[in-house]
C-alpha cells in the first residue's frame, strides 16, 4: 500500500508522468491522450481515503462524458465523445513496467473501459457515462511521489501538444540538480533529433521550431502556468531551454 496520497484536489500538483516514464510517449500520444490522463488524475485525487481503501480488483469508475470533456477543455460543438474514446484506447493500450510496493509489474493506466456502453447512445445525451477500470495501485503510488514533473489541471487550457511538452520540460527540469556544482539548472538544451521526437515533428532545421516556441510561450504565460522567467537559445545546432530557478528570488 502506497502511503502519503493526496487527496485534495485544490493541492492536486503531481505528474501525469508524460516525460518521466519514457520519452517515446511524446511521439504515441496526443494532446488529447495527455489531457484525458491529466483529467483522470484530478478525478482520481478527489477521492477520499475511505473510497481508495474500499476499491476492489476489477471494480470500474464512472465518470461523466461531459466532466470529462469539460476538464479536457474540448469545445461542446466538437465530435468530443469520438475523441475521448480514442483518447481512452490509446492510454488502455500503452503498457510499461512500474514499480509498485517494490515490484516490478507490466501495467497500464486505463485496463478497460466498456466502449460498447459508449456507443450505445448518441452525443447529445448528456447523462452518459464510461466506465473504466484503473490499475489502482499505480495511481495510488503516482499521486504520492514527489519526482515527477509539476502538474496543474489548467494546463489543459494549452492547445497543442508543443506548449504542453514546453511546459513539462521546464517544470521537470526546473527541479534537477546539477551533478557537479550541486545546484538546481536554469538551462537544458536539445538537438534536432532529440527535439522532432519530443515534439513528434520532422523537422529538418532548428529554425523550424522558433515561430511555435515563441507562439507557445504566450500560450504558456496567459494561462500563468509557469510564473518564473523563461526563454529559448536558437542556435544552428540546438535549443536552449532558459529558466530562472524557482526557488530564486527575482533581482
Amino acid at each position: 500500500m502506497c502511503n502519503n496520497i493526496v487527496l485534495d484536489p485544490n493541492n492536486f500538483k503531481k505528474s501525469n508522468l508524460i516525460i518521466d516514464i519514457n520519452k517515446g510517449l511524446f511521439v504515441n500520444w496526443t494532446e488529447y491522450d495527455m489531457k484525458l490522463l491529466n483529467s483522470l488524475l484530478y478525478i482520481y485525487s478527489q477521492k477520499t481515503e475511505e473510497e481508495i481503501n474500499n476499491t476492489k480488483i476489477g471494480d470500474f469508475q464512472e465518470i461523466l462524458i461531459k466532466d470529462l470533456r469539460d476538464l479536457m477543455n474540448i469545445n461542446p460543438k466538437r465530435n468530443y465523445k469520438e475523441i475521448i474514446i480514442n483518447s481512452l484506447e490509446n492510454i488502455r493500450n500503452f503498457g510499461f513496467n512500474a514499480k509498485i510496493n517494490n515490484k516490478i509489474d507490466y501495467t497500464s493506466f486505463i485496463l478497460k473501459f466498456e466502449k460498447r456502453e459508449l456507443l450505445r447512445f448518441p452525443q447529445s445525451y448528456q447523462n452518459q457515462k464510461v466506465k473504466i477500470l484503473f490499475d489502482n495501485e499505480l495511481f495510488k503510488c503516482i499521486l504520492q511521489k514527489s519526482n515527477f514533473t509539476l502538474l496543474n489541471i489548467d494546463i489543459n487550457k494549452l492547445s497543442s501538444k508543443y506548449a504542453m511538452n514546453i511546459y513539462q520540460i521546464i517544470k521537470m527540469k526546473q527541479k534537477q540538480i546539477n551533478p557537479i556544482t550541486k545546484e538546481k539548472i536554469t538551462t537544458v538544451k536539445y538537438n534536432l533529433k532529440e527535439l522532432n521526437e519530443i515534439f513528434d515533428t520532422s523537422h529538418k532545421y532548428i529554425s523550424k521550431f522558433k515561430h511555435h516556441f515563441e507562439n507557445r510561450k504566450k500560450s504558456i504565460i496567459k494561462h500563468d502556468l509557469i510564473k518564473t522567467d523563461f526563454d529559448f537559445d536558437f542556435k544552428k545546432d540546438c535549443i536552449v531551454f532558459k529558466f530562472r530557478n524557482f526557488n530564486k528570488k527575482s533581482k
